[in-house]
C-alpha cells in the first residue's frame, strides 16, 4: 500500500506501483545476490587502477 505521504516522498515508487508485479516476475533473489557478491569479489581482486592485481 502506498499512502499519500509515500506518494509525496517517493514519486517514482508511486509511478511504478501498479506495474510492480510485472517487474518482479523474473526477479530471483539468489541470482541477484550472486551477481552482487561476484561483483564485490571482482572489485576486491583489482588494483586501484582497475587492472587485475598481480
Amino acid at each position: 500500500m502506498v499512502t499519500a505521504e509515500d506518494a509525496a516522498e517517493l514519486p517514482r515508487l508511486t509511478a511504478i506501483k501498479d506495474d510492480w508485479r510485472a517487474y518482479a516476475t523474473d526477479y530471483e533473489v539468489a541470482d541477484e545476490l550472486d551477481a552482487i557478491i561476484t561483483g564485490l569479489l571482482d572489485r576486491g581482486t583489482r588494483s586501484a587502477s582497475g587492472a587485475p592485481a598481480g
